[in-house]
């Protein structure tokens, strides 16, 4: 019941309690703006490339061991 009040009713009827609640994956892209996309997309680019990253400095870390 919890989650269709929140996935169907609360989007449809108070779509800004989504955002006022501070639950961005909540928060339907309709529903930002241009500059908030992009901030988003930026954040999700820089921790793909820090996972990037990471993954490449353990390896020289290993290798450096071995």
């Amino acid at each position: 019941m919890v989650g269709w009040l929140v996935e169907r009713v609360v989007p449809e009827y108070v779509p800004n309690a989504l955002r006022r609640a501070r639950v961005p994956e909540l928060v339907d892209d309709a529903l930002l703006t241009r500059r908030e996309i992009e901030a988003r997309d930026a954040l999700d680019q820089f921790e793909r490339d820090a996972l990037k990253r990471r993954e490449e400095l353990e390896h020289e870390r290993d290798e450096a061991h071995t």
